[in-house]
């Protein structure tokens, strides 16, 4: 919550929704109560340690069993207020602003909502910097994805199908730890080896930690990543694990070896 609210407000200031206990709105003829969002209280922070500090107060609240207080929601809606809806609209692309809607069909989260809470830009792709699309569009459309290399990666099952292109910017984030979109579900893999991604070597065989929140884990899930045996008929196989043909989005070819039943 501190890494997106921070990033979402351009890491100089941010704003924070927590539920209170009263009504700031009522019924009108531009707001319909919800129950949740009329008790919603904006805190302007304007430094990250003042966020920190604040998030660690307030986390009981936001983590707890009241009903006015999903605690996603809270994230999502402060990432926002914290980059403005003007400019949300602004990084999207040009063919999505006049109808964006950060939660698409079914209430999956919209790609430049994933993206705005893992760079703070709510840009639409997933690619390096920009591409023009002037023969198909006449006078030029520019779609715009990461400009510069991400804290944290992002890997997706869509890719393994060629339905969407992730850059070196999400797969060869600063830290090891990327989200993973797969099936309709978001979830976390990281390595413990900081220099995973700044030493080559590294890279060769290493250790994976898979975190799903769903999965009721009682013991860590690893897969051991060798790309010392790489076989392109690994990349190629739609009967692996959905997981495996993600992780082969970033390292193709590789064998992945699980601690336990592989997950399907």
């Amino acid at each position: 919550a501190e890494y997106m609210g921070w990033r979402s407000g351009g890491n100089s200031s941010c704003k924070f929704l927590v539920p209170n206990v009263r009504k700031h709105l009522s019924t009108s003829a531009k707001f319909r109560e919800d129950g949740f969002t009329e008790y919603l209280t904006v805190n302007l922070i304007n430094s990250r340690s003042d966020l920190v500090t604040f998030i660690r107060r307030t986390l009981p609240q936001l983590a707890g069993n009241h009903p006015r207080t999903p605690s996603v929601l809270c994230v999502a809606m402060s990432a926002v207020l914290s980059h403005s809806v003007e400019s949300v609209r602004k990084d999207c692309d040009p063919t999505e602003r006049e109808s964006l809607s950060l939660i698409t069909r079914f209430g999956y989260s919209s790609m430049e909502l994933v993206n705005l809470l893992l760079t703070g830009i709510s840009v639409s792709n997933t690619f390096n910097d920009t591409q023009h699309l002037e023969e198909k569009y006449g006078n030029g459309l520019t779609l715009r994805g990461l400009s510069s290399r991400n804290d944290i990666g992002f890997l997706t099952l869509f890719e393994h199908f060629n339905s969407i292109q992730v850059g070196t910017y999400y797969k060869t984030p600063r830290y090891p730890i990327w989200v993973i979109n797969c099936e309709s579900h978001y979830t976390v893999l990281f390595c413990n080896d900081r220099t995973l991604l700044s030493d080559w070597k590294s890279e060769r065989r290493f250790v994976m930690i898979y975190y799903d929140q769903l999965a009721n884990q009682n013991e860590p899930i690893e897969l051991m990543i060798d790309t010392t045996l790489s076989n392109s008929l690994f990349t190629l196989d739609d009967d692996a694990p959905p997981l495996e043909n993600v992780i082969r989005t970033k390292w193709p070819g590789c064998a992945i070896t699980w601690n336990c039943d592989p997950l399907l």
